[in-house]
């Protein structure tokens, strides 16, 4: 547990385009708002320029930190944490990759706090803009879930590529682009975000550091 609220810090590659920056953004302050009480006292911050970004990509391509495949090369998730810091969320349109599952389109490591994501997968043109704008806008929200230490509680969870949550809820897992569609889109007819035992999760976690102690 963090001894005081974070400021997370949005960085993001010049290659995403910017109406996917734009909803990664509303993604990343949908999970914040999903914390009771608290939600205005976290910061999103985010760096004038994407040089640092693109200049991080760029090298670990060159020194091919990853892996070839039949989508291309793809970045090993692992070397860009080590270039991080805690409580950076990265954006970038390349396709990415983890030693423990293969192809994927985020990683978000809880413990260190840092989350990497990609939209490479949705910037696909068999893909209408609204279903690409849902799917990203869903991407962030949740792996900023798990960048607040969602999901850890014990009950209404499954194991599936990690621990997530069994309910109806933006923490559910897929693993296919049309899967995560189908998901948020079920999500967004229904009006649901992260379902009830989320939010007491998040709630339980950080709310008490609302009044600063």
């Amino acid at each position: 547990m963090q001894a005081s609220l974070p400021s997370i810090t949005f960085r993001k590659t010049q290659d995403v385009p910017d109406r996917l920056v734009e909803t990664a953004r509303l993604g990343i302050k949908k999970a914040i708002t999903a914390i009771p009480k608290c939600s205005d006292r976290i910061r999103l911050v985010e760096p004038n320029t994407t040089r640092d970004s693109d200049d991080l990509i760029s090298d670990l391509k060159n020194k091919e930190k990853g892996r070839k495949s039949c989508h291309g090369f793809q970045l090993d998730v692992d070397a860009i944490f080590e270039r991080l810091s805690q409580w950076d969320v990265l954006l970038c349109n390349e396709d990415l990759m983890d030693q423990e599952y293969g192809w994927v389109f985020a990683v978000t490591q809880p413990q260190v706090h840092v989350s990497v994501v990609s939209v490479a997968r949705f910037t696909n043109p068999r893909l209408t803009n609204s279903q690409t704008i849902l799917a990203v806008n869903r991407l962030l929200a949740h792996e900023v879930g798990h960048l607040l230490g969602l999901v850890e509680r014990p009950n209404e969870t499954c194991d599936k590529y990690g621990k997530h949550c069994a309910n109806i809820c933006l923490m559910r897992q897929a693993v296919t682009p049309r899967k995560w569609i189908k998901l948020a889109t079920e999500e967004e007819l229904l009006g649901l975000g992260f379902c009830h035992s989320c939010k007491d999760e998040l709630g339980q976690r950080w709310t008490h550091l609302s009044d600063g102690t």
